[in-house]
């Protein structure tokens, strides 16, 4: 008797579905930032993620952390009649497995196997970022430009969250001190200036 061979799951593969989905969820969770939404910017982030600029002398970890910290900024900038804008463009996505090795991709294990496209429970992206600074009575100037490298997870039926965000800036020098790579566009918590990370 021939047995037949289970159906092996298909690479999960970038659908204009999934990308439109990622695209989305980016476009929204800026606007929150950038209209001081911090009730909504906040929960776009999982309990324990991680956010790593080279802008902060260590990187942030867990929801409440980044959501005081960034908030603090946030605060501070509507104090000084400040308006900020994030720009992204150049969106790369690229599906992976939550268990898999960084670089691995696929799916949930048994997702596609009856023939449809695997679920994409999780994304690397990269994406170049601009900031715009404007104040009260002074020409928009470009506060901040460089690269986002996120990872993003959903749970079955529910919406993306950022677990990692690694905030790259340009103009930095090769092996910069964190936190002062940028002169006064870039400070530590304890500085208290409201010239905050890109988030």
């Amino acid at each position: 008797m021939t047995q037949t061979a289970p159906s092996a799951v298909r690479p999960a593969v970038v659908t204009p579905e999934l990308y439109l989905s990622v695209q989305q969820f980016y476009a929204r969770h800026m606007q929150a930032v950038d209209d001081d939404n911090a009730e909504v910017w906040a929960d776009d982030y999982t309990e324990d993620a991680e956010f790593d600029t080279d802008a902060l002398p260590a990187p942030l970890f867990g929801r409440g952390t980044i959501l005081a910290r960034l908030a603090k900024a946030g605060a501070a900038l509507a104090e000084q009649g400040v308006t900020r804008r994030h720009l992204m463009s150049m969106l790369t996505v690229h599906p992976e497995s939550p268990d898999s090795a960084e670089g691995d991709v696929g799916a949930d294990a048994g997702d596609g196997a009856d023939g449809g496209e695997p679920v994409v429970r999780q994304v690397r992206t990269r994406s170049s970022f601009l900031v715009l600074h404007s104040s009260p009575g002074t020409p928009t100037t470009v506060f901040r430009s460089g690269i986002w490298e996120d990872t993003l997870v959903r749970s079955e039926g529910g919406p993306w969250r950022m677990r990692r965000r690694r905030v790259v800036g340009d103009g930095a020098a090769h092996g910069a001190e964190r936190g002062v790579a940028y002169g006064s566009a870039a400070v530590g918590p304890a500085q208290g200036s409201a010239q905050g990370p890109a988030r």
